[in-house]
């Protein structure tokens, strides 16, 4: 019985040993799935802080090309500012050797008029006003840019400045009164025709004529006209063809019989005048009848489209740092002290720092 006994409790030791074991086991199977779980969510972690390196990188890269533009639209400005410094002086001289030539032509007008003056007390005969061949001479002169583009209007350049065609010119009308023999053999078709071709040439740069041609121009070849960019086309044609009616009406009464009238028909065109403010608005007007030289308004007209041009290019300027700005991890927050005085402190957010690996902090 005693043997009994033994073996009976050596058996119930044994169970509970190996109880114990078990449960040993399954604890360190339950060690084994927490040391998974906290290297699941080490990796979790490490996948969450690329994900924000990589978030932070593609900001900087943000902010970097936002820069990159703005500092780009800054170096197009400033180019712009020095092609216009560098060639302002080359301007400068081209409208001063045009002023020099046109106060020449000018100054001959004023010596003619004076001598005219003076011929008339002395019972001389009168001298004859070259303002035609004036006008054209100047116009001969200038240096303009050959054009390419349909439309594009060739720009000033220069002048030649020389004095040799002006002293040719009045030697050789000097020299007419002792060629009378021969000049008289010249056929006065041909003395109407230089004339004509004078006539016609300083129809150049009129308004009235450039309006006439555009009746039978395209769209796309018509020149860069400062009204055309503010009145209709058809309006302009309306105030064309009332001119030319004008015009025609005047020459067919100075032909006629009725050529007595012809003072009060001009003075008839002021109420012709008044009439056109019912049909045309005042700023159509202003831009088709109007004192100011059409070259001068197109110089403002284009320099104002230049100032809004360079108030834009600013403000894209602008939005573009601020995008930089907001893109970045800087933080802009205003303090206030017990005197009152408000303080902006910079605060820069700092990368996190590599977590080590699973296996490096012992767990198996």
């Amino acid at each position: 019985m005693r043997h009994l006994q033994l073996v009976t409790k050596a058996r119930s030791a044994a169970v509970k040993l190996r109880a114990a074991a078990v449960e040993a086991r399954a604890a360190a199977v339950e060690a084994r799935a927490a040391a998974v779980e906290a290297r699941a969510a080490a990796v979790e972690a490490r996948a969450a802080a690329v994900e924000a390196r990589a978030a932070a990188v593609e900001a900087r890269a943000a902010a970097v090309e936002a820069r990159a533009a703005a500092v780009e639209a800054r170096a197009a400005a400033a180019a712009t500012r020095l092609a216009l410094v560098v060639s302002r002086p080359t301007v400068e001289v081209s409208r001063l050797t045009l002023v020099v030539a046109m106060v020449e032509a000018w100054t001959d007008l004023l010596i003619v008029s004076v001598m005219l003056g003076v011929c008339s007390i002395l019972g001389l005969p009168w001298f004859v006003a070259a303002t035609v061949l004036s006008i054209s001479h100047v116009n001969s002169l200038k240096v303009e840019s050959e054009c390419s583009a349909p439309g594009e209007q060739p720009k000033f350049l220069g002048i030649r400045e020389q004095r040799v065609t002006g002293f040719m010119i009045f030697m050789l009308m000097g020299c007419s009164v002792f060629m009378t023999s021969v000049l008289k053999f010249i056929p006065m078709p041909v003395l109407y025709g230089v004339f004509l071709y004078m006539g016609v040439s300083s129809l150049k740069g009129i308004q009235f004529f450039d309006r006439i041609k555009l009746f039978g121009m395209p769209a796309k070849h018509q020149p860069d006209l400062i009204y055309l960019r503010y009145v209709p086309l058809w309006k302009v044609h309306v105030f064309t063809l009332v001119q030319l009616s004008c015009l025609v009406l005047l020459w067919v009464i100075k032909a006629s019989a009725a050529a007595v009238v012809f003072p009060m028909m001009v003075l008839a065109l002021v109420f012709v005048r008044k009439l056109l403010d019912f049909f045309f608005t005042k700023r159509e007007l202003s831009w088709l009848d109007d004192l100011i030289p059409e070259s001068k308004k197109k110089k403002e007209d284009d320099k104002k489209k230049k100032a809004q041009e360079k108030l834009v290019l600013a403000g894209d300027e602008d939005r573009a740092l601020k995008m930089a700005f907001e893109a970045s991890n800087r933080l802009a927050l205003p303090v206030k002290t017990l005197t009152g005085k408000s303080y902006r402190i910079g605060v820069v957010t700092q990368e996190p720092e590599e977590e080590p690996e699973p296996g490096e902090s012992g767990l198996c």
